[in-house]
C-alpha cells in the first residue's frame, strides 16, 4: 500500500512540475505579448502623431486650395471683362475705320470728279486751238501708261494682289490726276497770247490777195501791225531754234515750245534771243520791224504744229477763254 501511495505521490510531483513548466511557459509568453502590447501602444502613439500630421497638411491644402480657386476665379473674372473692353474697343476701332474708309472714299471720289472736270475743261481749251489733247500729249513714254495683272475683286487671290475698293479709287485718282497734270503741262507750253501788247490784226490766217502783187495766196500766219521797234513777246516758253535772216521773212526767230507745237516771228527790227536760248512765256525776243517782203512795221506770227501752220487766232481764242476763266 505504501509502494501505492508513493507511485501516486509521484505522479502528483510529475503533475506538479508540468504544471510549473506550463505555467512558467505562460508567464514567458505573457511577458512576450507585453512587450508586444507595449510596442504596439508605441507604434499607435506614433501613428497618431503622422495621422494628425497628415489632417494638418491636408487642412493647408485645402486651404490653400480654396485661397487659390478664389483668385483664379478672381483672375478669370477680371480677363472676361477685359476681353469684353477690348471686344467694344474694336468694334468701335471697327466702325471708326469703316467711317474713315468712307470719308475718304467720298474724298476720294470728289477728286477724282474734280480732277475729270477740270481735265474736260483743259480738252475743251486745247480743242479750240484745232488741235486735240490725243494729238498733242506724247504717246511713247506716256505718263498715264499702266500694266500688270487684272484681278477682279479679292475670291482667288494670294498674298498683297487684291485691292480694296478704296485702293482701286485711288488708282483711278492717281491716272485722272496724271491727265490732268499732263494737260496742265501741256497748256502751259502752248503759245496762247498774242506777241505784241498793243496791236492792230492787218492781215489774217488763209486765203487772202497778196499786199504787194495783189494775187490771190494763202497766209499761212497772222499780222500784227504796231508802230516800228514796238516789243515782241515769245507766246509760250521754249527754245530758240532758229534766229536771224530768213529769206523774204526779214529777221526771223523761231521757237520751239515742245509737243509739236513750234511759233515763228518775222520782219523783226530787232533780235535779242540767239538760238539755243531758253525763254519764258512773255520774255522780249526783239521788235516790231519791216524787214524782209514788207509793206510796213508789223510782225508776222506763225503757229505750226509738227510743221503744219495752224491757225493762231484759234489759239488767240484758247487764250481768251483761259484769260477769262
Amino acid at each position: 500500500q505504501l509502494e501505492s501511495q508513493g507511485e501516486t505521490l509521484a505522479e502528483s510531483d510529475h503533475e506538479i512540475a508540468k504544471l510549473i513548466a506550463e505555467r512558467d511557459s505562460l508567464s514567458g509568453a505573457l511577458g512576450e505579448r507585453d512587450i508586444r502590447i507595449a510596442e504596439l501602444v508605441l507604434d499607435h502613439g506614433e501613428l497618431k502623431q503622422v495621422l494628425k500630421r497628415k489632417d494638418a497638411a491636408l487642412a493647408a491644402a485645402d486651404a490653400r486650395y480654396r485661397a487659390l480657386s478664389s483668385g483664379w476665379k478672381i483672375q478669370y473674372q477680371a480677363l472676361e471683362k477685359a476681353r469684353d473692353d477690348l471686344s467694344i474697343k474694336v468694334a468701335k476701332l471697327d466702325n471708326y475705320i469703316a467711317n474713315l474708309d468712307q470719308r475718304h472714299a467720298d474724298a476720294v471720289s470728289r477728286l477724282t470728279d474734280t480732277a475729270e472736270v477740270a481735265s474736260e475743261h483743259l480738252e475743251k481749251t486745247i480743242e479750240l486751238t484745232g488741235l486735240s489733247a490725243d494729238d498733242l500729249l506724247p504717246r511713247d513714254g506716256d505718263t498715264t501708261a499702266r500694266g500688270g495683272p487684272y484681278f477682279h475683286g479679292p475670291e482667288g487671290l494670294t498674298g498683297e494682289a487684291g485691292d480694296s475698293d478704296l485702293a482701286m479709287a485711288l488708282g483711278l485718282l492717281d491716272l485722272k490726276l496724271e491727265r490732268w497734270n499732263a494737260l496742265q503741262s501741256l497748256m502751259s507750253a502752248m503759245p496762247l497770247a498774242p506777241p505784241l501788247e498793243q496791236y492792230e490784226i492787218t492781215s489774217h490766217f488763209g486765203k487772202r490777195w497778196d499786199p504787194i502783187n495783189g494775187r490771190r495766196a494763202y497766209h499761212y500766219g497772222m499780222d500784227f501791225g504796231a508802230p516800228k521797234r514796238s516789243s515782241v513777246y515769245a507766246t509760250a516758253p521754249g527754245k530758240v531754234v532758229y534766229a536771224g535772216w530768213f529769206s523774204q521773212f526779214g529777221r526771223l526767230v523761231k521757237i520751239d515750245h515742245g509737243y509739236g507745237i513750234a511759233t515763228r516771228y518775222a520782219h523783226m527790227n530787232d533780235i535779242f534771243v540767239n538760238k539755243g536760248d531758253r525763254v519764258t512765256s512773255g520774255q522780249k525776243i526783239g521788235t516790231v520791224g519791216t524787214t524782209g517782203r514788207s509793206t510796213g512795221p508789223h510782225v508776222h506770227y506763225e503757229v505750226l504744229f509738227n510743221g503744219k501752220p495752224q491757225n493762231p487766232a484759234k489759239f488767240l481764242t484758247a487764250g481768251d477763254q483761259i484769260f477769262k476763266d
